[in-house]
């Protein structure tokens, strides 16, 4: 995964700060989705780790933490982590890209 980040960087990309966001913008929508009722399963898995004590102890005092805190508030995602040049629709392909290399390790 470093690799991968140092490579990013050559092109002014951040890559922590594109991951914030798209983790404060799942958070975020998936509470949406939920108080809207029209949550899918992700939805509530998304809240589910979200809202875990042990996901909490676990992520303190790090980027992600701060990342889910703020979709919890319902921060406008892209101006908090505004070190992200990606769009909203690029940042998703650019979440779901990620999500799919992780299940590969």
């Amino acid at each position: 995964m470093e690799e991968i980040d140092k490579a990013l960087l050559k092109y002014d990309f951040d890559t922590t700060s594109c991951t914030q966001r798209a983790i404060c913008w799942y958070v975020k929508e998936s509470l949406a989705n939920i108080e809207e009722q029209k949550a899918s399963t992700f939805d509530y898995l998304i809240n589910n780790l979200s809202s875990s004590d042990w996901i909490e102890k676990l992520l303190t005092n790090t980027a992600w933490n701060s990342a889910i805190s703020a979709g919890k508030q319902g921060l406008n995602c892209e101006s908090t982590f505004y070190s992200c040049k990606l769009s909203p629709s690029n940042l998703e392909n650019f979440a779901n890209k990620l999500m799919q290399f992780a299940r590969r390790k």
